[in-house]
């Protein structure tokens, strides 16, 4: 088995200013426009030790203006005149005015009333011969405690130019020197592997020196432009959701393990799950109490395609635990049909074959973890359904969404951390869910809904499907800060925790990258899939690992922090 690690530790350099000058990032005699120092970042203004990553520092540059950083922030820039002046230097626009300009844009996946920080290079008029530009943004000084290992994490959108690019981020204490964190180049050596960045969430460790009280960091910036070559439009970074935490220690023994995959949907699906999936899970030191497939079972929901994939699941030698099922839009037939059956009978065949009555479900893993399963009650599907030529509409009932506030209600009392899983994903969440078939597919109010119960409880974690982006992507998992808009008065603290998601990859028809904002491209080759994951409870964390099924390849491992009133009453390790 192969893990591709995507963390490591970082060392000091003699000072961060020192560090960026020589490398032509912070050049000396750069313009400064800065703003007047304030609180400390759009969100909750204390350390927050709500949960057991212990929160020192967030801002999510809400409090900024479109040509202005929040209070605190500061933007220094060098040779960007011929840039049209709100985009000078670092800006703060809103998602929507981002994406404008098309492209790779798109893929930085945000609610569309959220403000970011980006330089983008469209915005600069055709240079003259030889003309390099940079800007560099810093944050305010942060509080820390002295002597400890830390996590600076941030979002992420990155497009990296074939002429010398470079971007770096800096941690500058008041005592005690400068580490560089992070380095973007066209050096395959360098953290983005000399590619681009799709909206990942970054995470760089880093020890606070000995006598250390405050940092402040630096996003740093700088495109060279060759004579006589145009950039055109496609060169940028943005970033979002800047967080300052503690270190989670080892892990102890997890008190439950689950294993999760969906997206089969008929032979090759089938196939995989029986040859490679089934077996790698097996073959794993520690068994799963349970497995989740995630919805989309089978194609068009008929007898003979859940007898086919029973065999197949049997074939392959079953799973050692419990194995549950959800609802997906293939339960109801493909898209392309009128299927001939009506809806209540397709969801009656699913509950038959899932061994349930109803299509949600409450489990408990090892006794001890609520799962929460929400199937679709109602799936309107073709193209000769929807008045606005949508090919797929899904909602919950009210009843479904009353018992998921209730079951919510009851574990959020009791600080226990859900692990929630709904096939359909939400709009501007994981990989591929910023694209117009998946923002349209959900009914609004469903939508709505559902975010409203997600902000009321921080302690969930969310698992969804639909998609088959691969996990590979750097965007496979995300947190949701838009759960309230912006200006609902509980939105500061309420977003700024947010909700992560998780994408549980696919089977079948792999995607990898959209071809533009109304759809996605189907990969010809198929060397992300079968793709699922393995979640680990531990009593102060979960842990998410995305698997190739297949190639034994591990792609990606992410922490979740529980509540820490949770993590008090139970043995950690």
């Amino acid at each position: 088995m192969t893990e591709i690690s995507r963390r490591r530790l970082v060392g000091s350099v003699p000072g961060v200013a020192a560090a960026a000058v020589a490398s032509g990032l912070l050049p000396v005699g750069m313009r400064q426009a800065a703003a007047d120092p304030g609180p400390q970042g759009h969100g909750p203004k204390a350390v927050d030790r709500s949960f057991t990553k212990v929160r020192y520092y967030w801002e999510s540059f809400e409090d900024g203006e479109r040509t202005t950083p929040p209070p605190g922030w500061s933007v220094n820039q060098e040779n960007m005149e011929d840039f049209d002046p709100d985009w000078r230097g670092w800006s703060f626009p809103g998602y929507a005015e981002f994406i404008n300009f098309g492209g790779a844009r798109y893929g930085f996946a945000r609610c569309c009333n959220s403000r970011i920080a980006v330089i983008d290079s469209a915005r600069r008029g055709q240079p003259d011969g030889n003309a390099p530009f940079s800007a560099a943004l810093t944050s305010p000084a942060i509080s820390v405690p002295s002597g400890q290992t830390l996590e600076l994490g941030f979002d992420s959108h990155y497009v990296q130019a074939p002429d010398p690019q470079h971007a770096v981020v800096t941690a500058q204490f008041d005592r005690g020197g400068a580490q560089t964190l992070l380095t973007y180049s066209t050096k395959v050596a360098d953290a983005n592997a000399g590619g681009n960045v799709v909206s990942k969430r970054e995470i760089l460790t880093f020890t606070v020196p000995a006598g250390a009280r405050t940092v402040r960091f630096t996003w740093a910036y700088q495109q060279q432009v060759k004579k006589g070559y145009w950039l055109g439009d496609e060169y940028f970074w943005a970033i979002d959701n800047v967080e300052v935490t503690s270190v989670l220690p080892a892990p102890g023994r997890p008190v439950a393990i689950l294993d999760i995959f969906s997206d089969v949907q008929g032979t090759d699906g089938n196939n995989r799950m029986q040859n490679l999936t089934l077996p790698f899970l097996s073959s794993l030191p520690d068994p799963a109490q349970a497995l989740v497939i995630n919805g989309d079972i089978v194609r068009n929901g008929t007898i003979s395609e859940y007898e086919t994939f029973n065999a197949a699941f049997a074939a392959g030698g079953g799973h050692p635990g419990d194995t549950l099922w959800n609802a997906g839009n293939h339960e109801y037939g493909a898209m392309d049909l009128p299927n001939g059956i009506d809806e209540a009978a397709l969801l009656g065949r699913f509950l038959h074959y899932a061994g349930r009555t109803t299509p949600q479900l409450e489990y408990l893993l090892n006794g001890k973890i609520p799962l929460l399963l929400l199937s679709d009650e109602h799936v309107y599907q073709g193209v000769n359904h929807q008045p606005d030529g949508r090919r797929l509409v899904r909602l919950f009932s009210a009843r479904q969404l009353a018992w998921l506030e209730q079951r919510l209600d009851y574990w959020r009392a009791r600080n226990t951390p859900v692990l929630f899983f709904m096939h359909q994903p939400l709009s501007f969440t994981v990989s591929g869910t910023y694209l117009r078939n998946y923002c349209g597919e959900m009914d609004r109010e469903s939508g709505y809904a559902l975010r409203r119960l997600l902000a009321a409880n921080p302690n969930v974690v969310m698992f969804t499907s639909h998609t088959h982006w691969g996990l590979h992507l750097d965007d496979w998992a995300a947190v949701d800060h838009g759960l309230l808009p912006v200006d609902d008065p509980r939105a500061r603290e309420v977003n700024a925790r947010g909700i992560p998601m998780f994408n549980t990859g696919a089977h079948c028809n792999e995607y990898t990258g959209a071809g533009n904002i109304n759809g996605d491209v189907e990969s010809d080759s198929v060397e992300h899939i079968p793709s699922g994951l393995r979640v680990y409870v531990h009593t102060d964390r979960i842990r998410v690992e995305a698997w190739n099924f297949g190639t034994k390849v591990k792609y990606h491992t992410v922490e979740v922090p529980v509540p820490a009133a949770y993590a008090a009453g139970h043995d950690t390790h």
